[in-house]
């Protein structure tokens, strides 16, 4: 199926899609910087305002210390959340694509889910096996939702469905892209495991080097088709990130061996590279899917199929 648009480019909806993907990287640096910090508990309720017993006596807790950082997250958390909202009402409202519609409401549903999972860590806490796990999936939600927004704005955007050149149908971008996707997701899963419970450094430092192998594998095959911009381009992009976030990495694990401790009182330089290292993470995943989309838009015989879905 051709990915041309159905629709006239709304620079708006656009933007506001844009908007909202920026947002939603902010909260991401907000949520490392929760967990980097050990700030997580600082507000025994999970909601916009706290209504617990522990602060009765004020509607909105005090932004000091420990529960500025968690309460600041949540804030941003609820923006995004409103931010969703207006942004799946406003696809459904004004695009004419079912497809681009059912991702909105994707991108809503995954926010709410995303919402309820941060709560039932907060009030599981008593639970100390269960929130670990809460934290996990909500960690790996979040960038799953970050990538939808991306997406989301890609396919708004001017230049999504006027493609022009084609990829050779015996090109094997189209697998090693998604096969990067998979990759880089995989190993944000087993960075968050060793955020959240400690262990697992090993196996995360070791599946980096398999992930750098296909990010490179990607960009040499990208590279013999450095004539299509739209698909050279991204890749070049997404090669600057891998060798970001392999620096960040060596920070990362330098500042560990060091002994670092969770703390509000850590070194800003320390909180700097860590939470940075989480963000470029994202980031990266968020650049392979728009990759694999840009090669998909380009792959002679299967033009559009991503779009089509």
């Amino acid at each position: 199926m051709n990915c041309s648009m159905e629709t006239r480019y709304n620079r708006w909806l656009h933007g506001f899609a844009v908007f909202t993907a920026f947002v939603t990287l902010i909260l991401l640096v907000a949520g490392g910087l929760v967990t980097t910090t050990d700030a997580g508990d600082a507000v025994p309720d999970w909601w916009f305002i706290p209504i617990s017993l522990a602060f009765r006596d004020r509607i909105f807790p005090p932004m000091v210390a420990g529960i500025k950082i968690e309460q600041g997250h949540r804030l941003v958390a609820t923006f995004v959340g409103m931010l969703t909202i207006i942004l799946s009402g406003w696809l459904w409202r004004s695009d004419a694509r079912n497809w681009l519609k059912k991702l909105g409401l994707l991108a809503l549903f995954a926010v709410i889910i995303q919402g309820t999972l941060g709560g039932m860590r907060v009030r599981l806490i008593q639970d100390h096996s269960l929130p670990g796990f809460f934290a996990i999936v909500h960690a790996c939600l979040a960038q799953s939702f970050f990538c939808v927004v991306v997406a989301i704005s890609l396919f708004t955007s001017k230049w999504w469905g006027k493609e022009d050149s084609k990829l050779p149908s015996n090109s094997l971008l189209p697998t090693v892209s998604v096969t990067v996707i998979g990759a880089v997701f995989f190993q944000l899963i087993l960075g968050a495991v060793m955020r959240h419970t400690g262990t697992g450094l090993a196996l995360h430092v070791g599946f980096a080097c398999v992930v750098a192998a296909l990010v490179f594998t990607n960009f040499g095959l990208a590279l013999r088709h450095k004539d299509i911009a739209g698909v050279f381009r991204p890749a070049l992009f997404q090669l600057g990130l891998l060798v970001l976030q392999i620096g960040l990495g060596i920070g990362t694990f330098s500042i560990l061996r060091t002994g670092f401790q969770r703390s509000i009182n850590a070194a800003n330089l320390h909180l700097a590279v860590i939470i940075g290292h989480v963000a470029v993470g994202a980031l990266l995943l968020a650049a392979s899917l728009v990759f694999a989309l840009k090669v998909d838009a380009h792959h002679d015989g299967s033009h559009g199929a991503v779009a089509a879905t």
